[in-house]
């Protein structure tokens, strides 16, 4: 006798339409076991952090006792969490020997260290000391940050962070140095600025967008659907991971949470 037997399609076919005759109650308890994952999401915000701002072009952000205060054109601006109220611009200048070169950033891990970004190389000083020239070597024969060090900033982890156009390089708490480059994922190079969260991330500002880096993963965020301008003078980041961005086209904010697909969409 010749069998004939089904594809497999229709047979899964045949036994799901059995199955929702006879069990329905099976098919709907499948369904409602069904559970939506949240993800961390990136979201901006910019479009609505311009109200109260004296100017339009930032020059400078920062954290104080007080809370997020920014630099314009036109005079400073401290962030109330609805809108930027016009504040006293402060004496933000530091000693810094003018034959280091030009101060691109400073920067402290909050106790005893203190790192400077300058056009002639990356400065270090211990409890208020000497600033002293860090000479960086990569193990392969050639010295990083001997000029133009762009940014700067410590980790929460002790770690020091730098950015010149050779690309980003990290000290940890050991002294020992990791560098990236484009071969590892660097996405651009032309820094202004570097800011680290306690969440781990470690963003960079540059003249075309922003660059984000944590747990081993390059991110970067350019264009008007992150930021107002992809000039990015200086970054600020909150406990939380939100990132702020002082730029000439305003002040741009990029906040992480975690969401569905859909609330995201």
């Amino acid at each position: 006798m010749l069998k004939y037997r089904l594809p497999l399609r229709q047979q899964f076919l045949a036994w799901m339409s059995l199955i929702s005759i006879f069990a329905p109650g099976l098919v709907g308890s499948a369904e409602t076991a069904v559970t939506i994952g949240k993800y961390l999401q990136e979201f901006t915000c910019h479009r609505e952090m311009q109200s109260g701002l004296p100017a339009l072009d930032i020059t400078a952000i920062e954290r104080t006792k007080e809370g997020l205060v920014v630099r314009t054109t036109a005079g400073a601006a401290q962030w109330d969490g609805q809108q930027w109220v016009v504040c006293s611009a402060r004496d933000s200048s530091v000693e810094f020997p003018p034959d280091h070169g030009e101060l691109r950033q400073l920067t402290t891990d909050g106790a005893e260290r203190s790192a400077a970004a300058s056009s002639e190389g990356l400065f270090e000083r211990i409890h208020g000391q000497t600033w002293k020239l860090l000479h960086v070597d990569d193990g392969l024969g050639r010295r990083w940050a001997t000029q133009d060090v762009r940014g700067v900033a410590y980790d929460a982890d002790g770690g020091l962070w730098f950015a010149t156009m050779a690309g980003v390089g990290r000290r940890d708490a050991d002294g020992n140095w990791d560098f990236y480059e484009g071969k590892d994922g660097l996405p651009y190079n032309d820094f202004t600025c570097c800011a680290t969260g306690m969440d781990g991330s470690v963003w960079f500002g540059t003249r075309k967008g922003a660059i984000r880096y944590q747990d081993g993963t390059w991110a970067y965020r350019q264009g008007l659907r992150w930021l107002p301008n992809d000039d990015v003078r200086a970054i600020v980041v909150d406990d939380d991971g939100t990132a702020w961005f002082a730029t000439a086209s305003g002040v741009g904010c990029i906040r992480r949470r975690m969401m569905t697909l859909d609330e995201k969409a």
